[in-house]
């Protein structure tokens, strides 16, 4: 999905946003 994609990019780019690592742990569920 694009959305997994931009996440995982957002990650790389700020990868101290909360946001990001939430987006980490849905990917790594």
């Amino acid at each position: 999905e694009t959305g997994a994609t931009c996440a995982m990019k957002e990650v790389c780019l700020a990868p101290d946003d909360p946001s990001s690592a939430d987006s980490i742990k849905h990917l790594e569920k």
